[in-house]
């Protein structure tokens, strides 16, 4: 992730584009999973010719990783990606794409009931929280990242549909080792409050928790 060229959001956005390309690819060819993406690349000519291929295949930190870790190395680049714009999506989303949430959520709730899930329930409440806040709050960032653009018309109704229809889509980017089941996203989410329109706010509590402060000014 300090790889100097993914410094810049339109740098991450062709690396992202990028390793979609080596992955629909990779997954019909045979037996190269140990391969690196720069002799993948090379071998199977998916470079394009273009510049920006060849400066990525040049960097360590992509060209060097081996194709198994494709999906690894995706989730680090769009989490990168996704850090530098969210904190300002309030500021260039329409207000209704960021509603405050309901008073009747409990975030803590969430995070127990995600997080007990996952480790042995003798684990301490302290521990118990942290692994389910650390299990959502990067997933619904990469999930804000990819829905709630500047540019994406959402209708009012899917702005009202329930936000725990969206987490239990095979799509929905939880972190790529991650064996959640949909019995455990029902149980933590409430179906009838949270909606899609509330995601953004559900982040920033589960960002404040993380970093101890909010990092958007609400007015």
């Amino acid at each position: 992730q300090d790889d100097p060229f993914l410094q810049e959001s339109k740098n991450c956005k062709e690396c992202l584009d990028f390793i979609e390309l080596v992955m629909y690819h990779a997954t019909k060819s045979i037996s190269t999973s140990k391969m690196r993406i720069n002799t993948y690349c090379q071998d199977y000519s998916l470079s394009d010719n273009r510049h920006i291929h060849s400066i990525l295949l040049k960097c360590d930190s992509i060209g060097e990783i081996r194709i198994s870790q494709l999906t690894s190395l995706y989730q680090l680049v769009e989490n990168k990606a996704a850090d530098m714009i969210i904190n300002i999506l309030p500021t260039v989303l329409p207000q209704t794409y960021c509603l405050p949430l309901p008073p009747s959520i409990v975030v803590d709730d969430i995070c127990m009931e995600l997080g007990q899930s996952k480790i042995s329930k003798m684990a301490a409440d302290a521990t118990v929280m942290k692994t389910g806040l650390l299990r959502l709050e990067p997933a619904l960032k990469r999930f804000i990242f990819r829905e709630l653009k500047e540019s994406a018309a959402i209708e009012k109704v899917t702005l009202d549909c329930p936000l725990y229809y969206f987490l239990l889509r095979p799509s929905f980017p939880w972190n790529f080792d991650d064996n959640i089941s949909d019995d455990n996203i029902e149980a933590a989410i409430p179906c009838n409050e949270l909606s899609l329109k509330h995601a953004y706010a559900l982040w920033e509590e589960l960002d404040c928790r993380i970093n101890g402060k909010r990092t958007v000014s609400r007015e």
